[in-house]
């Protein structure tokens, strides 16, 4: 209804027009128009925005039909297994002793769980997953599709003692990362690691780390102590749930729940709390009071061998 009053608003702005430029072109041009060469004009006038109204038109239909295309390649997955599921359900169903059958009771309990599951994820737009079910390039490179800045801003804290890569979850998906921007499939990596105190950046791994992001393109980091970092937490209470977070591009946001013994934590569409988290990480990123620069000053290449390699060594 709404789309249909436009065009009746766009069509009787077309004619005012049409009339009005077909009065004052004669003077305009400096030649006599008889009032039938007036109404040729406004008529072809109205005619000229009438065309340029139905491009618009089939522009927007052809932005419609596309989009509901991708969105159908998107839900026929899911249609065609509910399809298998409603098919298996009635053979189990047929075969049943009664709605007490261990067969029919297993997978209703099942089913139920799973609708609770996705019902919240719909309503919430949060998704709670676990290490191996999200560290995926594939699941990378999808969250950035479409996206024009293609920049996966995260928090990392690093302990003194600690290595590196202490779950092979993290190193693996370091190494996809990096591969990734080395490749263009991305634009930027950017990293704030979180130290206690400064003499952190004394330790040889960490040192190491330091002089890969210095020495590869597009992946770059700054460091900020943790009493500083924890404060900014504080401050920012009111939509800061969990202290490590990565934001992919303008879409998607991962916040670290827990570490051990596995990695657990929460994605989350939901724009708003996207923008809180990239205004606060743009802020520390090129805060000078906040954060300060990668101290590396080293030339050659560190590759993702050697800082592995390095890492394994040290302990």
């Amino acid at each position: 209804m709404l789309e249909v009053k436009r065009q009746i608003i766009v069509l009787l702005i077309s004619l005012i027009a049409s009339s009005l430029l077909a009065t004052f072109v004669p003077s305009w041009v400096g030649q006599s128009f008889t009032k039938a060469d007036e109404v040729l004009l406004a008529i072809n006038l109205f005619l000229s925005f009438l065309l340029v109204d139905i491009a618009w038109l089939l522009g927007k239909i052809d932005r419609q039909s596309l989009g509901q295309y991708q969105l159908w390649q998107l839900r026929e997955p899911f249609d065609a297994v509910l399809s298998n599921i409603r098919r298996s359900s009635y053979e189990i169903t047929k075969h049943s002793y009664g709605q007490k059958d261990i067969f029919v009771a297993h997978f209703m309990k099942q089913l139920r769980d799973l609708e609770t599951k996705i019902t919240e994820v719909a309503d919430k737009r949060l998704l709670h997953v676990q290490a191996d079910h999200f560290l995926s390039v594939d699941n990378v490179l999808d969250a950035f599709l479409g996206d024009a800045e293609r920049i996966w801003r995260y928090t990392w804290e690093i302990t003194r003692d600690d290595r590196l890569f202490r779950e092979l979850a993290w190193s693996q998906y370091f190494e996809k990362t990096a591969r990734m921007v080395m490749a263009r499939q991305i634009n930027e990596i950017r990293s704030i690691l979180m130290v206690e105190d400064r003499d952190v950046l004394e330790s040889p791994r960490v040192k190491k780390l330091l002089d890969f992001f210095a020495t590869n393109d597009g992946l770059s980091c700054r460091i900020i102590l943790k009493n500083n970092y924890q404060r900014l937490c504080a401050d920012n209470c009111d939509f800061m749930t969990y202290e490590d977070f990565g934001i992919y591009g303008n879409r998607l946001l991962f916040l670290t729940e827990q570490y051990e013994p596995v990695i657990i934590g929460v994605f989350t569409k939901d724009e708003e709390r996207i923008r809180q988290y990239m205004s606060l990480f743009d802020m520390m990123w090129t805060s000078a009071s906040v954060t300060f620069d990668n101290p590396s000053k080293i030339i050659p290449t560190v590759t993702l061998e050697e800082l592995f390699a390095f890492d394994s060594i040290q302990f």
